[in-house]
């Protein structure tokens, strides 16, 4: 088994950084607070504190994400085999408060990861989110959110991390990378929303950036990928056609900037739709419409695009069908099953001058098993399509994952024993497949 770097431990310990902190209020929290494991710590005001530790140990059959056909470099020292065995350590907390006009739920976790065999791949990474919703929508409701995080591999979920929620945990599958790529990722948003008798009004204003940082593991080739960010407005206005069911137009506006080369890209989309709750236990909400995105004002004229097509900008403009949507049913009292569904338009990070749409849903089934037990399958699906030719090649990729659980949770959910498979096939035109099985068990104790 391979040792944590303890030097390196040390060091992040000397630092006021995140896991400086998580202590900090761990011993706050032991020495002020009251509370039962698994209910969290009693801070009193309707405040609660909910700190976690998790073990985990993974089989990886497809570490570097190669096809089988891969040729070892020998100068690279590479093992012969692509599968190995890495363990996480993660250590995180929630603070939530709660009450009839304020809540807030500040997140933070951090997550050391080591490889046995693929020892320069072990990474320490960390993500940090916050959200506060103020007043109800019978006045003014007001939502800021935030989110912080350095990924190298999947995007942090609350299923993954432990962490509780204000919500019901969803059931998505939706992939984080398709290739092992360091990142920082950045979220901010506010929202306002007022209901009336009839008419239900909600806005806000949006902002998201991804930085690729600089640090390219051994064994990868190495390949800039380029930042970009997104600024959006949206405006959802809906009207109420019986207690349990509403219509909706959701118009939205949103710019990306990108270091591809195209410089300012923009976007008009516009959803008509219909969400409802016709019974306690299913809810649904699915909006179909189009979306105008324009490409941005600089040619791209870039080996990697062939230069035979007409590389202008407007040869970027795409008008689409634009659909998101999600169902909810409680088939029995111990069966839930979700549907999700969304397509967008996005820059390319991989390729200059160009962009790509991404078509990506999901289905999962939540099954609980006795009082303890709990078992969850899901499948999910994503295609992205290259605007522009690639090389002279009309450009696809898909992406198939399985996902299966199995899980035990003590009687206050203090202690949580998981084991997990996900499978992965990734198919592509310009780039690698890949076939990819992870197996993992994990060891959860939350207070």
């Amino acid at each position: 088994m391979t040792v944590f770097n303890i030097q390196k431990l040390r060091e992040m310990k000397r630092r006021p950084d995140l896991l400086a902190m998580l202590m900090v209020c761990l011993l706050a929290a032991a020495s002020s607070g009251s509370g039962e494991p698994g209910e969290g710590f009693r801070l009193g005001r309707g405040w609660s504190m909910s700190p976690f530790v998790e073990g985990v140990v993974t089989y990886d059959s497809n570490v570097l994400l190669r096809d089988d056909e891969y040729e070892r470099k020998e100068e690279l020292n590479e093992p012969e085999k692509d599968d190995d065995v890495f363990y996480d350590l993660v250590v995180g907390l929630s603070l939530l408060k709660e009450g009839t006009d304020v809540s807030l739920n500040l997140r933070a976790l951090a997550q050391f990861r080591r490889y046995d065999i693929f020892t320069p791949l072990g990474d320490d990474t960390f993500q940090q989110s916050a959200e506060a919703v103020l007043g109800n929508r019978e006045k003014l409701q007001v939502t800021v959110n935030q989110m912080y995080s350095h990924v190298s591999d999947y995007e942090f979920t609350t299923e993954e991390s432990g962490l509780q929620e204000l919500d019901t945990v969803e059931l998505r599958l939706i992939e984080g990378r398709t290739r092992r790529t360091d990142r920082y990722l950045q979220e901010y948003g506010v929202a306002l929303a007022h209901d009336m008798s009839k008419l239900q009004i909600a806005g806000g204003l949006a902002y998201g950036k991804v930085h690729f940082g600089d640090d390219t593991p051994i064994y990868f080739p190495k390949r800039d990928l380029m930042d970009w960010e997104e600024y959006e407005g949206t405006l959802n206005l809906g009207y109420r056609i019986s207690d349990k069911s509403s219509a909706f137009i959701t118009p939205s506006f949103g710019l990306h900037h990108s270091e591809n080369g195209l410089d300012a890209s923009s976007y008009v989309t516009c959803l008509l739709g219909v969400r409802s709750e016709p019974t306690i236990k299913l809810n649904y909400a699915f909006g179909g419409g189009f979306q105008f995105y324009s490409g941005g004002t600089e040619t791209a004229e870039i080996e990697d695009i062939d230069l035979e097509e007409t590389t202008r900008s407007e040869d970027l403009d795409q008008q689409f069908f634009h659909y998101d949507g999600k169902i909810a049913w409680s088939v029995t009292d111990k069966l839930d099953l979700q549907i999700y569904g969304r397509n967008e338009m996005i820059p390319t990070s991989a390729f200059h001058g160009n962009t790509k749409r991404v078509d990506q849903g999901s289905i999962g089934l939540r099954q609980l098993l006795g009082r303890r037990w709990l078992t969850t399958l899901g499948f999910s699906y994503r295609v992205d399509s290259y605007t522009l030719p690639i090389g002279g090649i009309d450009a696809l990729e898909e992406l198939v994952g399985v996902q299966a659980t199995l899980q035990y949770d003590s009687q206050r959910r203090a202690i949580q024993v998981a084991a997990k498979v996900r499978y992965e096939e990734f198919t592509s035109n310009i780039q690698e497949d890949y076939q990819q099985l992870r197996a993992s068990l994990s060891l959860n104790f939350t207070y």
